[in-house]
């Protein structure tokens, strides 16, 4: 590999699909989750590969997350201070997206606890 320049860790931002470009990926794949509804978004961050955009799923925090032996497959968000599961990010279930199917979460409307969540994943998602 001749090119080995470090990676450079931005700001951790969440996404949205837009719904016309879930629709069509579904067509071929099974796995695509939907938007549930403006409540349960189909959320997840963007890497940026060369000029390729790939969409990988956040998931929340779920019990089973713990039994998960580390692999290249999926990230845990532990928190820093109480070691607590925050959730995983999925690159197992990692999608092509073009930039204009994709937009920055809106968490105006969303209650306390998501944002706080968020905020929290955010804050944690370094190890």
């Amino acid at each position: 590999m001749k090119d080995n320049k470090k990676l450079k860790l931005e700001r951790l931002n969440f996404f949205v699909i837009d719904h016309n470009y879930i629709n069509f990926l579904s067509q071929f794949d099974k796995h695509i989750a939907y938007n549930k509804d403006e409540k349960r978004p189909y959320v997840g961050i963007i890497l940026k590969i060369r000029e390729y955009c790939y969409f990988a799923p956040l998931f929340s925090p779920k019990l089973k997350h713990k039994m998960y032996k580390d692999n290249l497959s999926f990230f845990k968000i532990i928190s820093r201070k109480s070691k607590n599961n925050l959730g995983i990010i999925r690159f197992s279930n990692m999608i092509p997206v073009p930039q204009e199917s994709v937009c920055l979460l809106d968490t105006e409307n969303k209650s306390y606890g998501y944002k706080r969540l968020l905020s929290e994943q955010c804050l944690n998602y370094r190890k």
